[in-house]
């Protein structure tokens, strides 16, 4: 199945521009269905994030557009 296109308002794409993650490959964070959170790509994931500035505002859009 294919993730539907999200459009994003420039407001959106304002947050974007500023989170911790901004370059990286998108994979680090959608590790292995059988990591658990303590794997070492789920540990890493969590580390990018922890003093992300926009860390609110990707959670919210996150659980809105249902991303893993």
């Amino acid at each position: 199945t294919s993730t539907p296109s999200i459009e994003l308002s420039n407001e959106s794409k304002g947050w974007m521009r500023d989170g911790a993650c901004r370059g990286l490959d998108p994979n680090i964070f959608h590790p292995d269905k059988d990591a658990d959170d303590y794997s070492p790509d789920v540990l890493a994931a969590k580390a990018i994030c922890e003093y992300c500035i926009v860390k609110s505002e990707c959670l919210e859009f996150a659980l809105a557009t249902r991303q893993k």
